[in-house]
């Protein structure tokens, strides 16, 4: 089946079909990949194939894969995307480990000033699925570091998706999640501010593949 539809992925454009149509077939069928490979010659009933035969068009027609399948692998999370926000790219992971290795100076800095116990307040500003933040907060929880994780984005469309992602991974630690435009409308101190906003101008997005064009929010 999968070969089948490969030349349909080939001729839309998709660089590795075969790869990604393994992984939509993971996806509906709620199977790893590993032990997918291993039942490959094993045949789909009518209705598996109908549902494969839709996902394979959808992402004919440049649908992000990770739209079609609902969740993307960042920084070594599962986290949930979906139409309305934008998907974390593997570049932004540098991001996360240098972030996390500032943070650590900066969290032992204000502990060795301070008597009690500290938290170090996090903002991830323009967060969109809250990836950034939610990778930097937990790898900081894991190391020990206690955390208070605000995230913020003018999109409530993503604020869904970052709270769905902060409830599954960050659900030991506090997380505010607030609707608003770069910072907080009442005053706050943080002690570290991680931004990775939109920088695509309009006279360049026409130009983009189909699947940011086409099916990413403008905004």
């Amino acid at each position: 089946l999968i070969l089948s539809f490969e030349p349909l992925l080939r001729v839309a454009g998709i660089e590795e079909p075969r790869r990604e149509l393994l992984q939509l077939l993971s996806n509906l069928l709620q199977e790893p990949m590993a032990r997918l490979l291993t039942r490959l010659d094993d045949s789909l009933t009518p209705q598996q194939t109908e549902a494969f035969t839709k996902l394979a068009e959808r992402r004919a027609a440049r649908e992000p894969l990770s739209y079609i399948t609902g969740t993307v692998y960042f920084a070594g999370l599962e986290l949930a995307v979906g139409p309305g926000v934008l998907v974390p790219r593997p570049d932004s992971e540098v991001l996360v480990e240098k972030a996390v290795e500032l943070a650590q100076e900066i969290y032992a800095d204000k502990k060795a000033r301070q008597t009690e116990e500290a938290n170090l307040n996090l903002l991830d500003t323009c967060t969109g699925s809250g990836a950034i933040g939610i990778a930097i907060a937990r790898q900081l929880k894991d190391a020990g570091i206690p955390v208070l994780l605000h995230l913020l984005d003018q999109s409530p469309e993503a604020l869904d998706y970052a709270r769905r992602n902060s409830e599954r991974w960050c659900s030991d630690l506090p997380v505010l999640i607030e609707l608003g435009d770069l910072f907080p409308a009442e005053p706050l101190v943080f002690d570290f501010i991680t931004a990775n906003p939109p920088y695509i101008t309009d006279s360049v997005l026409p130009e983009l593949m189909p699947e940011v064009s086409c099916y990413e929010p403008a905004l």
